[in-house]
Formats: structure tokens, C-alpha cells, sequence
């Protein structure tokens, strides 16, 4: 950058070469720097231009390098002052912490209560499938025993139809009578009849289940 200024007086003065050179080293000198660890290194032509540069142009730009370091150091100074506290920081990252830890707690929780009710659903919903098929079983089941009980009505009025054809039998006799069985050659009502005859007693448990199906 090429800073170029315009004395008041037409004459320009002119410091000795070697004299800027010899102050430039004192002001350069580690006893006037700031801070130990920040190094300013010029190259040649930096170092030619600022040794032929007039004075006034480098206290310019050294007012100018300082007025903005005034102002970026009170925007740090801002900064750091606007950093909350690091212990504060430290309390809220546990506070955190223990909240994450209970979040994880009551995630794996409700998990293991989600697995709990979806297995629950499942046993619910084989029951009912059980029930259906149960119903659907015993509709067939009460079907049937209509079915056979028809058919049983229906052999036995044939049979009694070929008795009365064959043996010229009245069915209107008043012998007949579907409450009495022929036991130990003899009519007897099937109340009356011992329980010991097994196949009686079965045949007759048999036909009222039907009758109340």
C-alpha cells in the first residue's frame, strides 16, 4: 500500500538514512515490544519503504494501528464478558447429564411396557380367534345333532311304517307307545327300567341331548 503525504510546506525534509535505520532498530528493540510472544517480521522492501518514509506518515499509521486495536480490544473485552460462567456451564452440562440418563431410564421403560402390551394384544387376539372357532364348532356340532336326530326320527318312522305294512299292525294301536322299551321280553316304561342296562340308559341320555340341541 503506497500512503502518500501532502506537507502544509512546500519544502520536504528528509531524515538521514542511517539515522531512521538507528531509531527504527531501538523502536524495534525487545525492550519496547509488548508482548514477548507477538514477532513483526518486515521484508527488505517493507524495512526500504518505512526507512524512506516520511515521519509523519508513520506516526499516522502507527494512530491508526492503535485506534483500531483500542476498538477490537474493547469488542474481545465485550465478547468475554458476554461468556457465561464456566462453572454455571459445568452445573448445566450435569444437570443434563442426569436428565439424559433419566430420558434413557423411561425410554427403555416404556419399551419393555410397549413389549409387554403387544404380546398381551397377541394372547388377547388367539383367544379370540379361540372363541370364534369354538362358536363356529359348537354351531356345527349343534347342526349335526339336529341333522342325526332327524334322521334317526326319520329310519324310525320307515321302520315303523314296514312293521305296520309287513305285520299288518294299526299304528294307531295304543301298544305303541314311545316312552316304553322291550325289556327282559316285557314292555316296560324307560323309567322303570333298571339302571344297570348301560345301553339303555346311554341311548336315552343321548336322545335328550338331542332334544335340546
Amino acid at each position: 500500500m503506497i500512503i502518500s503525504l501532502n506537507p502544509s510546506s512546500s519544502k520536504r525534509t528528509r531524515t538521514k538514512t542511517s539515522d531512521f535505520e538507528g531509531t527504527l532498530t531501538t523502536f524495534l528493540d525487545s525492550k519496547h515490544k509488548i508482548n514477548e510472544r507477538i514477532d513483526v517480521t518486515l521484508t527488505c522492501e517493507e524495512v526500504g519503504i518505512m526507512s524512506n518514509a516520511h515521519p509523519k506518515i508513520l506516526l499516522y499509521v502507527l494512530n491508526e494501528v492503535q485506534s483500531h486495536t483500542i476498538v477490537m480490544g474493547r469488542q474481545l473485552d465485550n465478547v468475554l464478558r458476554n461468556i457465561p460462567d464456566t462453572s454455571k456451564l459445568a452445573i448445566e452440562v450435569e444437570s443434563l447429564k442426569k436428565a439424559l440418563s433419566t430420558a434413557s431410564s423411561e425410554k427403555k421403560e416404556s419399551l419393555s411396557q410397549m413389549d409387554f402390551v403387544k404380546k398381551e394384544r397377541a394372547t388377547r387376539g388367539r383367544i379370540d380367534n379361540r372363541k370364534v372357532e369354538c362358536e363356529l364348532a359348537s354351531k356345527s356340532v349343534k347342526h349335526f345333532g339336529k341333522y342325526i336326530l332327524s334322521q334317526h326320527e326319520q329310519e324310525f318312522n320307515k321302520a315303523l311304517h314296514q312293521a305296520s305294512f309287513l305285520f299288518n299292525i294299526s299304528l294307531e294301536d295304543e301298544h305303541f307307545d314311545i316312552d316304553k322299551d322291550v325289556h327282559n321280553k316285557a314292555l316296560m316304561l324307560i323309567d322303570e327300567i333298571d339302571d344297570t342296562e348301560p345301553n339303555l340308559v346311554v341311548a336315552e341320555k343321548l336322545s335328550i341331548s338331542l332334544e335340546e340341541v
